[in-house]
């Protein structure tokens, strides 16, 4: 089923389940925990091959298409491992840096830093606002186990007041689709596990001479 691109401007999030079967999952499980077993996250998974591949096959998926930029790449991907023994709690926020290739001082990009290796920069509104992500779900996301809450239509509205807290609850295999500028947040996990695959998608192209880390 595809989503309705005016709809998803309008609320700045979309829920769609069923993009990848059982046995999908059950193989990104062990590629994923063969490497990173033990850890609460890591932001550079897009640099090993199975993921380039899987951002690819996201992108080019009927109930995704429509949704993501013109010509979109992946730049990013994160991995997030949530339980009882790995948890946290994440406030109302908005996502608002990009990892790029170099630093350069250009008007407007700000609040340099480097993470995991790689270098994250704040950038201007513009190029905030034409980024989708993309969270694959390889476990149930559901009331008790710390599901992403939106503020709907908040990446609209810079003031608009975060009283209407949506949770978004997505079936193993489903992917939530959130604008980065989309109010958001999640509680704690009160049981089963929670592990999501955050991809980030845009335009090829930066502008001020910016280029991205990493462009799949």
């Amino acid at each position: 089923m595809q989503h309705s691109r005016e709809a998803f401007n309008r609320t700045g999030f979309a829920i769609i389940n069923a993009v990848l079967s059982e046995a999908s999952i059950r193989t990104l499980i062990s590629q994923v925990g063969t490497i990173y077993s033990g850890k609460a996250g890591t932001r550079n998974l897009l640099l090993k091959d199975w993921c380039s591949q899987l951002a690819i096959q996201l992108k080019h998926h009927p109930a995704l298409q429509n949704l993501l930029p013109d010509h979109a790449v992946a730049v990013q991907c994160t991995y997030f491992d949530k339980s009882i023994d790995r948890n946290w709690l994440v406030p109302l926020h908005r996502d608002r840096f990009i990892p790029v290739k170099q630093k350069l001082n250009r008007a407007g990009w700000s609040s340099w830093s480097i993470k995991e290796g790689a270098i994250f920069v704040r950038p201007p509104k513009v190029v905030l606002e034409s980024l989708i992500a993309v969270r694959l779900h390889l476990d149930d996301s559901f009331a008790n186990n710390g599901p992403l809450e939106v503020v709907s239509g908040s990446h609209l509205d810079e003031n608009l007041a975060a009283i209407d807290r949506k949770p978004c609850p997505v079936a193993k295999g489903g992917v939530l689709v959130l604008k980065p500028l989309v109010l958001h947040a999640s509680s704690k996990l009160k049981e089963g596990r929670r592990r999501v695959l955050h991809f980030l998608y845009a335009s090829p192209y930066l502008p001020d001479g910016l280029e991205w880390a990493i462009a799949v």
